[in-house]
């Protein structure tokens, strides 16, 4: 609500900035400081206002930030849940073809309004012309001060923890939040020292990952004629009973899934502002890079349920890509998947400080929030202090996380109580091992079933409990675990089936098993889906918006399709969000608190703003 109830101030503040613009561009069409007719700028080449960002990324780079920025873990832990809750591959694969042409539509929005408004900020650029700088700092209150930090900050976790893995586990906690910070810290300052350098390293780990995608797609189908085993035709016949009842519902919930690993498609438009040629390397980008990504998705089904049946694939839960990779090369299969994983999540790290600190310089360019944040380095021509800001919000957060799950476990390798919580006839999976740093050396020596349903358990510490039709209660199963030493230990899983078992007696067991599972930063992340889905549906909203409000304005780029294209957006966004709300209330209830309380900060620096052009404060 709280972007609603400011649409009216915004509009406001958006005539003002039309009426500037027009002013500014009738005085002075050529000036270098004014953003109002950007078509007739110089984007060639490395041009840009004196002491400005610089155009230094080619279309190469623009499209390895696109397709950089989508590809993490999605396509790897994604499939194996899907598998369970449809059970049918012609349903599976129709989802993953309309949720690659959903983000087609959306690039053809925002490719019309990257190419209009060329400028650092992106999507925050795009709401500020449509609805006004309230509406605008709301946007990058929530990304930037939310959900970039803790991607930032669980990405590095992320690629330490496989590394351990991969050593062997011989790292403790403290050198691996030492190394995860170092991870940052290395990171933001290569994004420091030049646009064209950290788009360099994107363009490389860009290339790594989406190779080795088309290889796990593509070996399988050249392995036919040499190994057995491999691809099984039939795999793509079978069915299984599907976890989610309804055709409509199963749709929706795969949706929710396959979206949620082709989030970030926009990637490039906050770069905008440093793209050369921007009118025409931005919608090419786009366009590209979203197509090869439905390329690699899809090659990518085929290639997992080729080689597991859908059963196997639901059994498998997140670990589908591993299971596959398994059963065809061994543990050199698991190898590669943590190389790749390791490559995905470092590769993402350097996306996240590429764009978010854009976000925040074009807030401070607006002096919606600090103008310190808007400055440009003299000598490496970036958002410097920018991307030094969004490194140590990030790293606070690695602390913050670590202190928390100091207070509620122990780094020896005991086993400790879980709590879960599910829905009525809704599986849930879990890890009762995440509970330990020494995890790589415990595995599971035993468990009891629960009266109430059935727990697979597998030996690193994965299960699947799924209630028995109609139980809404607690159910709770021991498992007994061992490290290489020999030394047992034992524990419970508690899992409050059905929301009314869900009281408030029960929902601080709950949050300390999440502090305990090494998901606070997935908390957080989630926090800002439903969130981050509304300012998508706003940003598309403001090409129509536009279109009336700023008639005669160049578009170098014109939206295909127009009106259809982004009323179909908005048609299935809208239904989309009502998925999200019903699946993950409480992540959507977040969000919305989250973006609200953007609102009195903007107020509290809209004012001090005003006090400091009377003189009563100090520039900062």
């Amino acid at each position: 609500m709280a972007v609603f109830c400011l649409l009216a101030f915004g509009r406001r503040s958006v005539h003002n900035h039309s009426q500037l613009a027009i002013a500014v561009k009738n005085r002075n069409r050529k000036s270098s400081l004014a953003t109002i007719d950007d078509h007739n700028a110089d984007f060639s080449s490395t041009a840009a206002s004196p002491g400005g960002l610089v155009r230094a990324l080619g279309p190469w780079i623009a499209t390895a930030v696109v397709v950089g920025n989508v590809i993490g873990s999605g396509i790897f832990l994604k499939p194996g849940n899907i598998a369970g809750e449809s059970g049918h591959f012609g349903v599976i694969i129709a989802v993953w073809v309309f949720g690659g042409l959903l983000c087609i539509l959306g690039g053809l929005c925002f490719a019309e309004l990257a190419a209009m408004y060329p400028k650092a900020g992106g999507l925050y650029v795009y709401l500020r012309e449509a609805y006004g700088k309230p509406v605008a700092f709301l946007f990058g209150w929530t990304e930037v001060f939310f959900g970039k930090p803790a991607s930032i900050g669980a990405l590095a976790v992320a690629f330490v923890g496989s590394l351990s893995l991969a050593l062997g586990g011989i790292l403790t906690p403290s050198t691996q939040i030492l190394l995860a910070i170092s991870l940052i810290v290395i990171m933001a300052w290569i994004n420091v020292l030049g646009v064209l350098l950290g788009g360099r390293l994107q363009l490389v780990v860009t290339i790594v990952k989406a190779v080795f995608l088309a290889l796990v797609a593509i070996v399988p189908f050249i392995l036919i004629p040499f190994v057995s085993g491999t691809i099984d035709v039939s795999n793509y016949s079978t069915t299984v009973a599907p976890e989610t009842k309804g055709l409509a519902a199963q749709i929706g919930v795969v949706l929710l899934a396959v979206m949620w690993a082709y989030n970030g498609w926009h990637g490039i438009t906050p770069l905008a502002e440093e793209v050369r040629d921007p009118h025409r390397n931005i919608p090419r980008a786009l366009f590209v890079g979203i197509g090869i990504l439905i390329v690699l998705y899809l090659a990518a089904n085929f290639a997992y349920h080729g080689v597991l049946s859908m059963s196997e694939m639901k059994t498998a839960g997140d670990h589908a890509a591993e299971k596959m990779l398994k059963k065809l090369f061994g543990q050199g299969g698991l190898a590669a998947m943590s190389a790749v994983i390791m490559c995905s999540t470092f590769g993402a790290i350097n996306t996240n400080l590429l764009q978010a600190p854009r976000v925040t310089f074009a807030m401070g360019r607006d002096k919606v929030f600090f103008r310190s944040l808007g400055r440009v380095h003299a000598t490496f021509r970036t958002p410097a202090f920018a991307i030094i800001v969004m490194a140590v919000m990030s790293i606070g957060l690695v602390l913050a996380v670590a202190g928390a799950q100091q207070f509620v476990m122990t780094e020896k390798p005991d086993a400790v109580d879980d709590t879960y919580s599910t829905d009525k006839d809704k599986p849930v999976t879990g890890d009762v091992l995440a509970n330990d740093w020494g995890r790589s050396t415990l595995s599971i020596e035993s468990f009891a079933q629960p009266s109430s349903g059935e727990v697979s358990l597998e030996k690193n510490g994965t299960f699947t409990y799924r209630p028995q039709s109609d139980f809404h209660d607690i159910a709770m199963f021991d498992y007994e675990l061992v490290d290489v030493e020999g030394n047992t230990a034992s524990a419970t899983v508690t899992i409050y089936v059905g929301t009314a078992a869900m009281n408030k007696e029960k929902l601080l067991p709950v949050v300390i098993a999440s502090l305990r599972n090494d998901s606070i930063f997935g908390l957080l992340t989630n926090f800002v889906i439903f969130s981050a889905s509304i300012f998508y549906m706003l940003g598309v909203l403001a090409v129509i918006i536009l279109r009336f409000r700023q008639p005669n304005r160049t578009r170098p780029y014109r939206t295909w399709g127009y009106p259809v294209v982004p009323i179909a957006f908005l048609t299935v966004y809208v239904w989309f969000m009502m998925q999200i709300y019903q699946n993950q209330e409480l992540e959507s209830r977040t969000g919305l608190f989250f973006i609200a309380l953007g609102v009195p900060v903007f107020l509290a620096y809209r004012y001090r703003e005003r006090r400091r052009e009377m003189g009563d404060t100090p520039d900062s």
